[in-house]
């Protein structure tokens, strides 16, 4: 602006200087030569000449002005952050769109209010303060300030400078404010709530039962809460800025924490750790975590530890122990007195059974004959249930190990399918049987506690099935068969998967949870006899061949029964002898 004024001042100065000198000559001209008019009107031309040129510059100049104020204009109106300037007073004399918005107000009608109408009471007193300040000191001034915004209350950052307004125009000298409006309105909500948090955690541990520490890198406290100072019987000022050890705290509890804070130091991971504190009634034990606390530049700079009082949790664990000691050698002793007594009435049952059949023997009358059948079916029923609870005790007990020898496997299903067959053709049920082929003719297992397993789950299908048809299924897990007995690699395990199917009175949902539980009879009626042991044994000696079973069932319409066994192949030996027979 400067520069344009000095240029338009020299542009009037030479005008005027020709002017003089055309008056200065003008007299004379009459008297002048031709040569002096042409050389007159030459210097005339050269100076309107250089007139034009300043003329044009001055209008270039002009329009650059122009257009650096409506750059100026644009940039002042839509800037980000919001821009006022006031009157002594506190007037709107000027602001941009982003001070209206922040404000609350279409731009045009700020002109008719002062600054203070936009702040809540608080902030007014403070701003008329400031103003104050800053028209004294002539420097920047800062303050937060609430705007009662119509859409809801708001938070801004005023910067305040003082200035002088209108230099080298009417107004010059006349004193202003400059302001810039910032919204932090989401710094301000963000610092609320960190201050809320900080005081509801606060709280919490001053009021937590949990013994709450902080320290420092060498182990000294920066913060107790109130249970820890309970606990030591100390005031806080006595404890910190000091360790354990100079509050002279026991030496087993120093060693244990100065394990812990080298844990932090060099590892920088949080660490769990327990100690007791000894006492007139026993020691009190205590549960700790302990994790380091780093500054926002990354760096290890504090250590937290929360501990609590776990002494009751300990007693109840003692306590649980030892029942469940007590529980186990009551199982065991009922296992064995279980076993001992079984053992023991077996004796006698088999001479029951064989006198019974030495009277038979000696043709008997028919009514004699008839009691006496009575006495052997009683007896051997007897026995059977005897023998389930020997072999449920001896399994509780441990006692149970399986056999390992070699056997033929179809030939044992086959007989036991036929023996099995007599009993479903007395109820005049279908019993259909399939061997998968992949299953091998000889395997390595126990033989007798696997035919056991079938005749269980068999006979049970018969008994519990008063229509229809059983069928039996045996294959091979996954199809999985054994490795061919002339490679030179290990042979894998035999994995036998096996299926029982009835057609009989199935059982309801709420009892297949508990099917495989001794002595549950599950869905037997009344007129069907059994102890609930012959499943539970089942699933036990499937369960000490590594396999599992399972059930399902609908009820009214049978159950399927189907487990898996894994037994190893037969040698070469028995598999070859076998075949060649």
């Amino acid at each position: 602006m400067t520069k344009l004024s000095s240029q338009a001042a020299r542009n009037g100065e030479l005008r005027r200087k020709a002017e003089r000198k055309m008056v200065s000559h003008s007299p004379d001209i009459e008297a002048m030569s031709g040569e002096d008019v042409k050389v007159l009107g030459h210097e005339l031309q050269v100076h309107r000449i250089e007139l034009e040129l300043q003329n044009e510059e001055l209008r270039e100049a002009l329009d650059k002005l122009e257009e650096a104020k409506a750059r100026y204009a644009n940039l002042y109106d839509f800037a980000p952050v919001g821009y006022l300037s006031l009157d002594r007073k506190g007037r709107i004399l000027q602001a941009n769109f982003a001070a209206a918005t922040l404000l609350g107000l279409e731009k045009d009608h700020l002109a008719a209010s002062t600054l203070y109408d936009h702040l809540d009471a608080e902030s007014q007193d403070r701003l008329y303060i400031l103003l104050r300040k800053a028209l004294r000191s002539g420097g920047r001034e800062i303050m937060e300030a609430v705007l009662p915004h119509p859409g809801g209350e708001r938070s801004a950052e005023l910067t305040i400078v003082s200035a002088v307004e209108g230099a080298g125009t009417v107004e010059e000298g006349r004193k202003v404010f400059r302001c810039a409006l910032s919204d932090v309105t989401e710094r301000v909500r963000a610092e609320r709530e960190l201050a809320r948090q900080k005081q509801a955690y606060a709280r919490l541990a001053e009021n937590s039962p949990d013994m709450i520490c902080r320290y420092d890198l060498e182990g000294r406290f920066l913060y107790a809460s109130p249970s820890t100072t309970r606990l030591l019987g100390r005031q806080a000022e006595e404890i910190l800025g000091r360790t354990h050890a100079q509050l002279g705290l026991h030496p087993d509890i120093r060693e244990t924490w100065e394990r812990a804070f080298l844990h932090i130091r060099s590892r920088r991971q949080p660490m769990e750790l327990e100690f007791r504190i000894p006492g007139a009634d026993g020691p009190t034990f205590y549960s700790a975590i302990v994790v380091p606390e780093f500054s926002e530049f990354g760096q290890l700079d504090s250590i937290l530890s929360i501990a609590r009082d776990v002494s009751r949790h300990k007693r109840l664990e003692e306590e649980l122990r030892q029942a469940g000691d007590r529980a186990e050698k009551a199982s065991r002793a009922k296992s064995e007195f279980l076993a001992s007594m079984s053992h023991e009435i077996r004796t006698p049952m088999n001479g029951v059974i064989g006198l019974t059949e030495l009277a038979l023997m000696q043709e008997p009358k028919a009514k004699i004959r008839d009691y006496l059948h009575m006495v052997k079916q009683s007896a051997n029923s007897l026995l059977d249930i005897i023998n389930d609870i020997l072999d449920l005790s001896k399994i509780e007990a441990g006692r149970v190990e399986l056999e390992h020898a070699d056997f033929d496997l179809r030939d044992m299903l086959g007989s036991l399918f036929e023996t099995m067959r007599l009993g479903a053709e007395h109820k005049a049920l279908s019993f259909t049987t399939a061997i998968d082929p992949g299953v091998p003719d000889w395997i390595n297992g126990d033989e007798g506690r696997l035919r056991q397993i079938f005749v269980n789950l068999i006979g049970n299908a018969i008994k519990y099935t008063e229509a229809g048809q059983v069928s039996v299924r045996v294959g091979l897990e996954n199809d999985r068969k054994p490795q061919d007995a002339g490679g030179h690699d290990t042979p894998e395990p035999v994995c036998l998967l096996a299926s029982v199917r009835d057609t009989g009175i199935g059982i309801p949902k709420d009892k297949l949870g508990s099917i495989f539980e001794p002595f549950d009879t599950g869905a037997r009626s009344a007129k069907h006899d059994g102890t609930g042991l012959g499943l539970a044994i089942t699933k036990r000696l499937v369960e000490l061949m590594g396999g599992r079973i399972t059930v399902q069932s609908e009820l009214g319409r049978g159950s399927t029964f189907t487990f898996t066994a894994a037994l190893e192949p037969a040698n070469e030996a028995a598999a070859s002898e076998g075949s060649g027979h």
